[in-house]
C-alpha cells in the first residue's frame, strides 16, 4: 500500500511539474523590449501614442508567429514604465524594467529623459532607441544609441528654410519649453537662422508639464514685433500658446515643431495654423503611402481612436528591432542587436511608417524630410 502511495505521488509530482512546463517555456521564449515614457501629465499623448504604436507592431509580429532566432521562435513583449516625463525616475524605470525582464532594448522618445538614460545603458548592456532629437544624444560616443529621426541640426535647418524662404522672415523670436528639448531645438534654429542673415529678437521660456498660460510671454515678443515665433514644445502646450497668440492677435504664420503632430492640430484648430510652417515627412504626402494608411486603419480599429506620428515612428522601430534580433542570432546582446538592426533597414515596405534609411556612424538615423505648410489643417510638403 505504501509502494503505491508513493507512486501515486511521484506521479501527481510529474503531473504537476509538466503541467508548468508549458509557462516556463513561454516565459523562456518571451523577449522583452523596454518602453519608458510619459504615460500621464502633460506629455502623456506622446507617451501613450507611441506605446500604442510599439503594441500594435508587437501584436502583429506575435500573430505571424514571433521571430525566429538562431532557430528558436521567440514572441515579442513590450515592458512599459511611465517616467511622467522626468529624467530621475527614467532612469529608476530603465532598472525596474532592467531587474524585472533583463531588456536589452529600451525605447524611449522625450530628451531630458534620454539623456539621463545615457548616463548608464552602455554600463546596464542595454541598447536606446527613439525619436528625441537633442544634439546630445550621439554627441557623447555612447554605442549603444540608434536615433530614429534625423539630426536636429537637419530638422532645424527645414525649419530655417521654411521661415526664410516660405515665410519671409529676417526678424524672430523664439517662445521654448524650459526642457532639453525646447532648448536644443531652439539653440539649433537660432545657428540656422542667423546663417540665413535672420536676427533674434528676444527669448521666452515656459515649463510645458505645469504652465498653461502663456500671455505674459506672447505679450512681450509681440511688443518686439518679429517676423515670425519659433514655438517648442509637444502637442497640448504648442496648440495652447498657439491659440493664445491669436487670442492676442499675433496674425503672421509661426514656426512650429515635429514634436506639434496630430493631437495638437486639433487643439488648435486649422484656422490657427493655417500658413504655418512645419517639417514634412511621408506621412504629409497625397496619397498616404500604403503602408501608413494600413497602420492608421489598423490603429483605429484596435484603439477607437486616430493615430498620432508618434506611434507611427515607434511601430516600425519595433519592427527593425524584432527584424535587426534575427539577422543578428541574439536577443539578448545590445551591441549584437544594434549591429543587426543597422544591416536590416530599410525594412519591408508593408511596415515602412517612419521611413528610416539608414544610420551614420554616430547612431544619428537618415530619413525622408521636407519643409512643410499649413494648409486646410494639413501639413502639406512645400513643392
Amino acid at each position: 500500500m505504501k509502494k503505491i502511495c508513493c507512486f501515486l505521488g511521484v506521479l501527481s509530482l510529474l503531473a504537476l511539474l509538466f503541467s508548468g512546463a508549458p509557462e516556463v517555456l513561454a516565459k523562456e521564449n518571451e523577449v522583452h523590449i523596454g518602453f519608458v515614457a510619459p504615460l500621464t501629465g502633460g506629455a502623456a499623448f506622446l507617451g501613450v501614442d507611441s506605446l500604442n504604436g510599439c503594441l500594435l507592431a508587437a501584436e502583429e509580429i506575435n500573430a505571424a508567429g514571433g521571430i525566429t532566432v538562431a532557430g528558436q521562435k521567440y514572441k515579442i513583449k513590450i515592458e512599459s514604465y511611465d517616467d511622467e516625463a522626468t529624467p530621475a525616475k527614467a532612469v529608476a524605470g530603465l532598472k525596474k524594467l532592467k531587474d524585472l525582464y533583463d531588456i536589452p532594448v529600451v525605447i524611449a522618445n522625450v530628451s531630458g529623459s534620454v539623456l539621463a538614460l545615457l548616463e548608464v545603458n552602455e554600463r546596464m548592456g542595454i541598447l536606446w532607441c527613439g525619436f528625441a532629437k537633442h544634439a546630445g544624444i550621439t554627441a557623447r560616443g555612447n554605442k549603444l544609441v540608434l536615433r530614429m529621426e534625423q539630426p536636429l541640426a537637419k530638422e532645424t535647418e527645414f525649419m530655417a528654410k521654411g521661415a526664410g524662404e516660405v515665410l519671409k522672415a529676417k526678424k524672430f523670436a523664439t517662445l521654448c519649453d524650459t526642457g532639453d528639448y525646447g532648448r536644443g531645438v531652439q539653440a539649433s534654429f537660432i545657428k540656422a537662422m542667423e546663417a540665413r542673415g535672420g536676427t533674434l529678437l528676444g527669448s521666452e521660456w515656459f515649463d510645458m508639464r505645469t504652465d498653461t498660460d502663456f500671455r505674459v510671454q506672447i505679450t512681450k515678443i509681440k511688443a518686439l514685433n518679429p517676423d515670425t515665433i519659433l514655438i517648442v514644445a509637444y502637442d497640448e502646450a504648442t496648440a495652447q500658446v498657439v491659440n493664445q497668440c491669436r487670442e492676442l492677435g499675433v496674425k503672421f504664420p509661426l514656426v512650429l515643431t515635429v514634436g506639434f503632430q496630430t493631437r495638437g492640430e486639433e487643439i488648435a484648430g486649422a484656422k490657427n495654423i493655417e500658413g504655418c510652417v512645419n517639417v514634412a515627412s511621408p506621412k504629409n504626402l497625397d496619397p498616404l503611402p500604403q503602408s501608413i494608411a494600413a497602420y492608421r486603419a489598423n490603429y483605429k480599429n484596435k484603439y477607437k481612436r486616430d493615430a498620432g506620428a508618434y506611434g507611427e515612428n515607434n511601430y516600425e522601430l519595433v519592427y527593425i528591432i524584432a527584424r535587426g534580433m534575427e539577422k543578428a542570432g541574439n536577443v539578448t546582446d545590445a551591441h549584437k542587436i544594434a549591429a543587426g538592426m543597422r544591416a536590416v533597414v530599410p525594412i519591408e515596405d508593408s511596415h515602412r511608417t517612419a521611413f528610416m534609411e539608414k544610420w551614420d556612424e554616430n547612431g544619428e538615423g537618415l530619413m525622408w524630410r521636407e519643409v512643410g505648410i499649413y494648409r486646410n489643417g494639413k501639413l502639406v510638403p512645400v513643392k
